[in-house]
């Protein structure tokens, strides 16, 4: 029983640190790492602000969201990297982001933090992911 156990625990493990860059879209979020390749891991380590105009709001600056990036190699900590995701940034991210994440023949195409903000709702920290596209 104990072997079985140990087994399924394993497997689960492997399960959950898979990535979906295959299907051209890596997920990271707060409450687990996820494998980006080349042996590193990744997760938003802290949320900072979200000053992205909700919807059903006009706005006049359209907003950015900030949130810590941490990498991991095993169980050691490679590096933490503020983020700031707008659409200024996204050649500074695409580059941060390509020097842990190596893929032949695709390019991040788009950085994307989800949830949407909308007027009146509160989004919790853990709540918020960041959706990396690749072509």
């Amino acid at each position: 029983m104990k072997v079985l156990i140990i087994i399924l625990s394993v497997f689960l493990t492997q399960c959950s640190s898979k990535n979906n860059i295959s299907q051209g879209e890596l997920l990271l979020n707060s409450t687990s790492k996820t494998n980006v390749g080349s042996g590193y891991e990744m997760k938003i380590s802290k949320f900072v602000s979200d000053s992205r105009c909700p919807e059903g709001v006009n706005c006049i600056w359209i907003g950015q969201v900030e949130m810590k990036i941490a990498v991991y190699k095993g169980e050691t900590l490679v590096e933490e990297k503020l983020i700031i995701v707008t659409s200024n940034t996204f050649e500074e991210n695409r580059t941060w982001f390509s020097k842990y994440i190596k893929l032949p023949d695709m390019s991040i195409t788009s950085i994307v933090i989800t949830p949407n903000r909308v007027k009146d709702i509160e989004i919790k920290e853990d709540e918020y992911k960041l959706s990396i596209y690749f072509e």
